[in-house]
């Protein structure tokens, strides 16, 4: 040990010094060598080397000891986070170009140590390129994904140097379907163990992410490589869904089935689609979705559609959906129709707002309950909640379930109102001119008053001319 830890610490050369700590390690004395005076020198010639060094495959090594010291060495952490903070501002040479695939995953691991904004495209280059080392690819795609404001962002990142990725081999087509699959294998597998806010536009960043990939190169013939890879997107789209409840009814969640359908022949993508776990939950789920909105009255020919696509064929998805209007009793007679595949009776415009009208006066008061729902619960978990966990634990498990049961009703109610477009129109508090079209005074008209102060908020909805309509007036104060 002696005689490799005195090539480490005399950093005569940074080869030398990457074979000092390879021996030591290879001993197993390098956390012995950690503890020693000698150990510090090495390290301070290569926080050196790492500030000064022109030789971008030298900083490479350096930056992968350091790396590797830090995640080995508990004591050296801090001090080591320091130098690669000032070491790490430039960007390093391209991942791909250190050979050795534990040397390469140290270096990916450098967005856990520093903070600067070459490195979320670094790493997704380096997910890209990788070659043969899943843990590599994994580590690149936790980087990506933690560094992204959400997944839309980090698919974002992914697409510019997946469309730019190029096989010179005799399929192109299957190799780099290959390779999309295994990226999209590793950002399954960290986004199911570390879910985060899908994003606004996940669904339509996914179907880009795929085009993209695969313009640029014929199309891949291998079936056991189109399945597996559909059977990758599929399980992503599955995750957004499975991440925020509320894109189940979003027709946009399910852009990329679009994509994935058009690799496959009517009869092959049959098949599939009934074997496939993931087209199975997703259908599962848009069953689910279809539940809810004709709860909400509403009937959504392009979510059943999607529900085609994930059964395979309008037999099966027609199936699911007479499965919805078994369990849904009550239905009015056009949605009943529409579920069945029965023509529907069409009723006159008049009656038709009439109901739609109801139903939205329902949907406001629901509305305004829910928004009283959530403020208690923000008080009750801030402001009683740690008491209970300390005194009667028991209890507060019971209360923490109770909670989520009440968010989960919360969330299906503002799933329907998203539908309907209603909104709250100011909040409880608000200090605002009295407007009669908008405003009920609590106690009665008081002439002469023009300010008030909001007691209830007032509930809008879009109307037929394009502008907002009032749903149901707010309850006003007036301000003294």
């Amino acid at each position: 040990m002696d005689r490799d830890l005195k090539i480490f610490a005399a950093g005569e050369s940074v080869a030398a010094q990457a074979e000092g700590f390879s021996n030591l390690k290879k001993l197993k004395q390098h956390h012995r060598a950690a503890k020693e005076p000698e150990f510090a020198r090495g390290i301070e010639a290569l926080s050196q080397a790492l500030r000064e060094s022109k030789d971008d495959a030298e900083r490479l090594t350096v930056a992968a000891i350091l790396l590797q010291s830090a995640a080995l060495f508990k004591q050296w952490r801090d001090r080591i986070t320091e130098s690669l903070k000032i070491g790490l501002v430039n960007r390093l040479a391209p991942l791909e170009t250190v050979p050795d695939p534990d040397d390469r995953r140290y270096v990916a691991t450098c967005w856990r140590f520093v903070e600067q904004p070459w490195v979320r495209s670094y790493l997704a280059a380096g997910a890209i390129q990788e070659e043969g080392s899943d843990p590599v690819r994994l580590e690149c795609i936790e980087g990506v994904l933690s560094l992204s404001p959400d997944l839309a962002g980090a698919l974002v990142e992914l697409t510019e140097p997946m469309r730019r990725l190029n096989f010179d081999t005799e399929k192109p087509g299957d190799s780099k379907a290959k390779r999309l699959r295994r990226v999209l294998e590793s950002i399954n597998s960290v986004y199911s163990t570390a879910p985060k806010e899908p994003g606004e536009s996940a669904g339509v960043c996914l179907r880009k992410f795929l085009v993209e990939s695969m313009q640029n190169v014929p199309a891949a013939v291998n079936p056991g490589v189109i399945n597996e890879l559909a059977e990758e997107t599929l399980r992503l789209v599955q995750g957004i869904v499975r991440a925020r409840f509320s894109c189940v009814t979003s027709e946009e969640t399910y852009s990329a089935m679009e994509v994935v359908r058009g690799w496959y022949r009517d009869y092959s993508w049959e098949n599939f689609a009934e074997q496939s776990p993931s087209a199975n939950l997703i259908a599962r789920d848009l069953k689910e979705a279809l539940e809810l909105l004709v709860r909400a009255g509403v009937a959504d020919d392009g979510l059943y559609s999607r529900l085609v696509l994930a059964a395979g064929n309008d037999s099966r998805a027609r199936k699911a959906a007479l499965d919805v209007l078994h369990k849904s009793a009550g239905l009015p007679e056009d949605l009943a129709r529409w579920l069945s595949g029965t023509p529907v009776r069409r009723k006159s415009a008049f009656a038709a707002e009439t109901e739609a009208a109801q139903y939205d006066e329902f949907l406001a008061d629901l509305l305004i309950d829910c928004s009283r729902l959530r403020s208690m619960e923000e008080t009750f978990e801030r402001d009683s909640m740690p008491e209970i966990n300390v005194t009667v634990p028991q209890t507060a498990v019971a209360l923490s379930r109770m909670l989520g049961t009440l968010r989960s009703i919360r969330n299906a109610v503002e799933t329907a109102v998203r539908v309907r477009s209603l909104a709250l129109r100011g909040q409880i508090g608000d200090v605002v001119s009295f407007l009669p079209t908008e405003h009920e005074m609590a106690g009665g008209l008081r002439p002469g008053i023009r300010t008030v102060r909001v007691v209830r908020p007032a509930v809008e909805a879009p109307a037929a001319s394009g502008g907002r309509r009032i749903v149901r007036k707010g309850i006003v104060e007036p301000v003294e």
